[in-house]
């Protein structure tokens, strides 16, 4: 019993040590720089690292596509049932601001999501939480822009690479298509620079937005995983969710909230130092419920 109790407890630590790690890098690396701009990093990965990503991802022939649209389903139901709870949330917390809908809302199944899913479930666990992420972020963007500026832009999020990319590489996959060597190699190195710059660019990201309100932020950071939680185990019941994909649903959906929250009340003028707060306090709790998570969810 203690045996394998001290090997599960081996196997989380080596998931979720190397993520903070590279969180902190980044973050040292803001102070040592004295806040850098990294516009151009975070361009690279929206235009090109994540689509990279994201195409590498769903074109593997070995992927599982019968879950596909069951996970995409839950991408989508898991937004809807935090928009619910956050309005609710934020009403009780935050007089209503957006900011507290957003932040409740909207997970970072990107940044965070991918590679906690991949280190932990490894190629198969990447591409499932691959489906979730291209779904929930035409939500995020979608939705989020409505909560944030007063309407959608659901045009704008069916053009991001990442949603094309999406389409052909699942297209290919179905076709049996394969691409040459001298194509599909720059794909892949494109793929693996990804989640590291991800991780290193949401360390920056946190170490610039230090405003904190430590009860609000603390109290929604704590709303955010439980309505995670609770949205998450809906989707598994309701899709039948099995095995691997319904361990991804369940840990996409409990992320801490996303970077793109404070982007977005920036954007608008919605309260972005109550985001901020939120966010980092989010991530801050997030190094204790993912473990905890993990361990559940091996334990089964």
């Amino acid at each position: 019993m203690s045996e394998n109790f001290s090997a599960l407890v081996l196997q989380i630590t080596a998931i979720v040590i190397p993520v903070f790690t590279l969180i902190g890098l980044g973050s040292l690396f803001a102070r040592l720089h004295k806040n850098p701009d990294i516009r151009f990093i975070t361009d690279f990965i929206t235009y090109i690292g994540a689509p990279a990503l994201v195409f590498y991802s769903l074109l593997d022939k070995e992927l599982n596509y019968e879950n596909f649209y069951p996970i995409l389903a839950s991408s989508a139901a898991v937004a809807i049932l935090g928009i619910i709870f956050g309005l609710a949330a934020s009403k009780k917390f935050a007089d209503g601001s957006p900011a507290a809908i957003l932040t409740v809302a909207f997970m970072n199944c990107g940044n965070m999501g991918l590679p906690i899913c991949y280190f932990a479930f490894g190629r198969e666990g990447l591409a499932a939480a691959t489906i979730f992420f291209v779904g929930m972020s035409i939500m995020h963007y979608t939705f989020g822009s409505m909560i944030a500026g007063g309407k959608g832009r659901l045009k704008e999020a069916l053009l991001l690479p990442l949603t094309p990319a999406a389409i052909l590489a699942i297209l290919l996959n179905r076709t049996q298509i394969s691409l040459p060597l001298m194509i599909e190699r720059p794909v892949e190195l494109l793929a693996n620079t990804t989640i590291p710059l991800m991780l290193i660019t949401l360390g920056v990201r946190l170490y610039t937005i230090t405003a904190f309100d430590k009860s609000t932020a603390l109290s929604l950071g704590i709303v955010r995983f439980l309505v995670g939680l609770i949205a998450g185990l809906i989707c598994v019941y309701l899709f039948n969710l099995r095995g691997i994909a319904a361990n991804i649903v369940i840990l996409q959906a409990t992320m801490p909230p996303a970077v793109f929250n404070f982007i977005l009340c920036e954007k608008f003028s919605k309260k972005p130092e109550l985001a901020a707060s939120i966010i980092f306090a989010g991530t801050i709790l997030a190094m204790l419920t993912i473990p905890l998570l993990l361990y559940i969810l091996f334990s089964l």
